[in-house]
């Protein structure tokens, strides 16, 4: 077999689709040719890089990701302006804007806030009782 024999053969060889006399024959020519021998172990390489991209999965949503940025440049391209950066310069505002209103809100609502009893309706001398001033009890028991 000689080199051009081989070559129209190597895709047929790499894929095991010739017959065993044909792979006997190529085997011998490739033993002998460093060329054939190279440019074999070259499309061995690419049929398995091959066979690892079909393997990969597929993202499903990077079609509607493309068609979205493309969808996106053609309104940009007719003057519509994207609300992107300025949803990003406006959100952190809004976020301290409300969690402010929250805590101005509560500090209003406590302030606001009374109790059902009042402090009338304390004795008077209890409110004269200054506890800091009170005799330990331990002082009071007999050892």
């Amino acid at each position: 077999m000689n080199c051009q024999q081989c070559l129209q053969n190597v895709d047929a060889y790499i894929e095991k689709r010739l017959p065993e006399n044909k792979i006997a024959e190529v085997k011998k020519h490739l033993e002998v040719c460093s060329a054939c021998s190279e440019l074999v172990f070259f499309g061995e390489i690419a049929e398995k890089v091959i066979t690892e991209e079909k393997a990969l999965n597929v993202n499903p949503y990077l079609s509607v990701r493309v068609m979205t940025q493309i969808n996106i440049s053609k309104l940009s391209e007719k003057g519509y302006k994207s609300i992107g950066s300025f949803t990003g310069i406006l959100r952190p505002f809004l976020v301290a804007a409300s969690i402010t209103v929250a805590v101005f809100l509560g500090i209003i609502g406590g302030n606001n806030y009374q109790p059902k009893s009042s402090s009338n309706d304390i004795p008077e001398e209890m409110v004269y009782i200054n506890d800091a001033n009170l005799e330990s009890l331990d002082l009071l028991i007999n050892e």
